[in-house]
């Protein structure tokens, strides 16, 4: 709850020690930017979590989903198992780009299976919410939906 404070104090002494001050458009570009990282960076935890708790479940070790960086990138990244990835990056600010796609090694392509885009909404009082053709989108149900739709492709 603090950290909203402590902002607020940091941006109000940066602005008094500026004798400019940025226009409204770019730090609404920055604030949408920040929240869209930090949407994937919780997006991140969580499946860490989850398939830590699901590996650990399984016996054989051959069928274990594994997380994975990509590089260059803000905060994205991607769950492997078998030939089938599930992809969650960072399309621009306020909206964020989730696919999961089989890998045809033998075709050289890989085929989406599920692409969804969420996008960011600002409310009253600059209270962030995601969402998915329009309607508000719950962090629990995604994660479950996607980890099922995962584990049953790449089975």
């Amino acid at each position: 709850m603090t950290d909203w404070i402590q902002t607020l104090a940091e941006t109000d002494k940066r602005l008094k020690s500026s004798n400019t001050r940025r226009e409204d458009h770019n730090k609404l570009k920055q604030f949408v930017e920040k929240e869209t990282c930090e949407y994937i960076a919780d997006l991140k935890a969580a499946f860490l979590s989850i398939i830590t708790e699901f590996n650990s479940s399984r016996i054989e070790q051959d069928s274990a989903i594994k997380l994975y960086n990509i590089e260059s990138s803000k905060n994205n990244f991607m769950l492997f198992r078998g030939v089938t990835q599930l992809n969650i990056k960072y399309s621009k600010p306020g909206q964020i780009s989730i696919s999961i796609q089989n890998l045809q090694a033998y075709q050289n392509t890989a085929k989406p299976i599920l692409s969804i885009f969420l996008n960011m909404t600002l409310g009253n009082f600059e209270e962030v919410n995601w969402t998915f053709n329009k309607k508000p989108v719950n962090m629990d149900s995604l994660l479950k939906y996607l980890s099922k739709m995962f584990v049953h492709i790449s089975c």
